[in-house]
């Protein structure tokens, strides 16, 4: 698959596919990202309509964040899709801070070199299908155990 050119949004959990997560978004290059995103989409803060929500363009990506690290964000990191973007006010504070809903949608395998890092970062990714050595049947029988002992 050829790789392809994702904003990325440094966060500080790590986010799987189908994980529904909140975040807070203060830094000013993460909110330039939403709002450039949400402008893009025609749309404002909110939830975003069902149309809008199944647009390949609501796509980003996410990456634990590695301050002092070139890219800032660990090489493998998660598609999401926005759901909802919401303004909150900081008492005394100018500052703009966005609570965001996303969804994982896959994991991504970054290139270490960025395409962009201003006004926010864009990483060139790749999609990472299940490892070939995973033997599924193992992993949920290992699982059922456990969960037996607990």
């Amino acid at each position: 698959m050829e790789p392809a050119v994702f904003s990325v949004l440094p966060v500080r959990q790590v986010i799987f596919p189908m994980q529904i997560a909140t975040f807070a978004i203060g830094k000013r290059s993460s909110v330039l990202l939403i709002e450039q995103l949400l402008s893009q989409l025609g749309q404002g803060l909110g939830s975003l309509s069902d149309p809008v929500r199944s647009s390949s363009a609501t796509l980003l990506a996410v990456a634990l964040t590695r301050p002092d690290h070139e890219p800032p964000v660990h090489l493998v990191g998660t598609a999401v899709r926005l759901l909802e973007v919401r303004e909150i006010r900081v008492p005394q504070s100018p500052a703009t801070v966005l609570v965001v809903v996303v969804q994982g949608v896959e994991r991504l395998a970054f290139d270490s070199e960025g395409v962009q890092d201003a006004p926010f970062l864009r990483l060139r990714a790749r999609r990472m299908g299940p490892s070939p050595s995973c033997d599924h049947e193992v992993l949920i029988n290992s699982a059922l155990a456990l969960q037996a002992t607990a």
